[in-house]
């Protein structure tokens, strides 16, 4: 989808009149704008630029794959990409049993946390991506990973000594 950007352009500095001028970007990606002016006197000033970042497509990302069974405490990962202008932010997402989908992390930066769940439950997992342009992936239908937390969780023992 096309962008357009609008400048206003003055003949010289001590003129009331302007000129427009309307450029339309063909496509995504990141443009410079190099401008330089003169006034009647024939004095330039120096060069201006601009850095335009063009961004209409939402970024990709997705859950990392989970193991089949798992103990009550197990770590999730996420990862996306985008093209133009990189990735603001991650929303995840768990059901439990195959339940409504519920919120866990919102607009995080992170792409890991350890997630706490109960036995013998299934928990799913989805993510969506916001990139810095302000475009926003749609929730995938279904879960990214998924795994079941029924085994038994591993307890340390340490001995304990005394102070004399």
């Amino acid at each position: 989808m096309p962008e357009t950007q609008s400048w206003l352009l003055y003949n010289d500095m001590f003129a009331a009149t302007t000129r427009a001028l309307t450029y339309t970007f063909a496509a995504d990606g990141v443009y410079y704008w190099f401008m330089r002016s003169w006034n009647a006197s024939d004095m330039s000033s120096g060069w201006v630029s601009r850095t335009i970042t063009i961004d209409s497509v939402a970024p990709v990302s997705a859950v990392g794959s989970l193991p089949g069974s798992s103990r009550g405490v197990f770590g999730v990962s996420w990862n996306g990409t985008d093209a133009t202008s990189g990735i603001a932010s991650y929303d995840v997402q768990y059901r439990v049993d195959g339940g409504a989908w519920q919120p866990w992390l919102t607009a995080t930066s992170l792409t890991q946390a350890a997630f706490v769940g109960a036995k013998p439950h299934s928990y799913g997992f989805r993510c969506r991506a916001t990139d810095r342009a302000g475009n926003v992936e749609a929730w995938p239908g279904s879960a990214d990973a998924s795994t079941t937390v029924n085994l038994d969780p591993i307890f340390v023992y340490l001995p304990v000594a005394a102070r004399p």
